[in-house]
């Protein structure tokens, strides 16, 4: 469930299939954008708002985005569901929140922070540490699924592709 090769992505989430069925654990599936929210908790600005928007850079003004919103106890549950977008598109579907303050942490967020912050007046951005995905930030995200109850066996565990494989693209293209 993180963003990638489509390939390492499978191979990645089969590797977590084959621990859980061999160890009889339980999987939680977190996505990129959730994680990376997490990790927002580390910011010096975490306590101005509840809104993260994680937003990682996918290329050629291109963004995986999704919004988050935190509850008292730290956790996060997702108000705008992850997509893959042009940055412009993906502005403008933010646009409703624009006079909300909202946290903006990722490598796409610190890229596009200019544009953003035309928009949003009340936009904060992490610190540069706190715009990479980290173990810790999936780890307490996984901890809040596990505690909700949100997880199961391996077969629970899926990929989340935001995108059509370029392969897929022009399969359609040829139609």
């Amino acid at each position: 469930m993180v963003l990638g090769s489509f390939t390492g992505v499978r191979i990645g989430v089969s590797t977590v299939k084959a621990f859980c069925d061999i160890t009889s654990i339980p999987a939680v599936g977190i996505n990129s954008l959730e994680g990376l929210a997490y990790n927002g908790l580390n910011s010096n600005y975490i306590n101005k708002t509840n809104l993260i928007c994680s937003i990682i850079d996918a290329k050629n003004d291109n963004v995986y985005f999704g919004m988050f919103e935190k509850d008292n106890n730290n956790t996060f549950s997702c108000i705008f569901e992850p997509s893959a977008q042009n940055i412009d598109d993906a502005i403008k579907q933010l646009k409703k929140y624009h006079s909300s303050h909202i946290l903006f942490i990722g490598d796409g967020a610190e890229k596009y922070q200019y544009l953003i912050s035309q928009i949003f007046s009340k936009a904060t951005f992490v610190e540069d540490k706190h715009n990479s995905q980290t173990s810790t930030s999936f780890g307490k995200a996984a901890f809040h699924h596990y505690q909700m109850l949100d997880y199961g066996d391996s077969n629970s565990i899926i990929p989340m592709y935001l995108k059509k494989s370029q392969a897929e693209r022009a399969l359609e293209g040829e139609k």
